[in-house]
């Protein structure tokens, strides 16, 4: 049991990883799905990112979340994702936007 919940931790770390590094490297919104709810999604980037992490609830199962350091200027992200909360950790496809 606490080998998958481990897996599982990492699928979930990789997916938002991936869909991070999608956004920047295309400046556009990445999308993924998060198996969890919000303050897992968010607890797990926080544990990752360096930097600062606002979100907004789309709806109930979608999350806009974005990230920006302070050094950035006024107003602009390093990344944006729309994070679907579901049963798996799945990349996404990107978003324009």
């Amino acid at each position: 049991m606490r080998t998958q919940t481990k897996e599982r931790t990492m699928n979930a770390q990789r997916c938002l990883s991936d869909a991070i590094d999608r956004s920047r490297l295309l400046s556009e919104i990445a999308n993924a799905t998060f198996a969890g709810d919000q303050a897992a999604m968010l607890a797990e980037l926080r544990a990752m990112y360096d930097g600062n992490i606002d979100s907004v609830k789309i709806d109930d199962s979608r999350v806009d979340v974005w990230g920006w350091t302070d050094d950035m200027p006024e107003g602009t992200m390093d990344w944006r994702l729309t994070v679907t909360i579901g049963k798996t950790s799945r990349p996404g496809r990107r978003r324009r936007g």
